[in-house]
């Protein structure tokens, strides 16, 4: 995860511009998407997309975007 949040963000890699990291998780309330960011506060919170309501559709279309 950091790897690939830390190098070679803004390069080009074979024609292709990295996306931020998906993140997919269920967080039933505001505290609990709180004790997630602190519990993994190594990620660089700006080029991650989190989807907290689980693995729905839009959680799908980020993941293969």
């Amino acid at each position: 995860m950091t790897n690939y949040q830390r190098h070679n963000w803004d390069g080009d890699e074979l024609g292709r511009k990295k996306t931020p990291l998906a993140i997919v998780d269920f967080f039933p309330d505001a505290a609990s998407e709180e004790r997630f960011r602190e519990r993994y506060r190594f990620v660089n919170w700006s080029r991650a997309d989190v989807s907290g309501k689980g693995f729905d559709l839009a959680a799908l279309d980020k993941v293969f975007a």
